[in-house]
């Protein structure tokens, strides 16, 4: 994929829907160097309109990969995730690039801060504000300290975070709360 694709790999793992505002992600794209390789996985409804929208961006290094099976394969080859979502429950996208080492730059849209933290576990931006998603792409890409703090710490958090770990802990929430009453 590198190969491929070029050395640095910006990620993007997501339904092209409107939720997950891809042309905030395009906007932030046509502001930075042109050596960095966009590559979009998923399908969705909004596949065409956002490739018109790129070409008429002028952005030649954004690859619509659609629907891919070997996701993992991708993420190995992934320097930075970039989410741009207006709206996300957890996000299993961020989950995935935590457990591959990856540094995350995504919106603040629902449930990505209590995964993100303040800037702890990756860096937060507002939503549709592409130029704060280009200053922050900018950012980890460039501070290897930084990045590498952010995905230690991302990486630590995500380690533990399992479906035997989660239900044991709303088991004790839900006990905790039928003793109160």
């Amino acid at each position: 994929i590198k190969k491929q694709y070029g050395p640095l790999i910006i990620g993007n793992i997501g339904a092209l829907t409107a939720q997950k505002d891809h042309k905030t992600l395009i906007d932030a794209a046509s502001q930075l160097d042109k050596s960095y390789t966009f590559l979009i996985l998923g399908e969705g409804n909004l596949k065409q309109e956002l490739e018109v929208y790129a070409k008429q961006k002028g952005i030649t290094n954004i690859v619509f990969l659609g629907f891919r099976d070997d996701i993992q394969n991708y993420l190995a080859a992934f320097d930075l995730f970039v989410i741009s979502s207006q709206n996300e429950g957890i996000c299993s996208s961020i989950l995935q690039a935590f457990l591959f080492k990856i540094p995350v730059v995504a919106t603040n849209a629902g449930g990505v801060s209590e995964l993100i933290g303040d800037n702890y576990r990756g860096l937060l931006v507002p939503i549709k504000d592409s130029q704060k998603l280009a200053f922050a792409i900018k950012k980890l890409l460039s501070e290897k300290d930084f990045s590498q703090t952010l995905v230690n710490r991302a990486f630590d958090f995500v380690k533990d975070f399992n479906y035997k770990i989660t239900s044991k802990n709303y088991l004790n929430i839900y006990k905790m709360l039928v003793n109160r009453v």
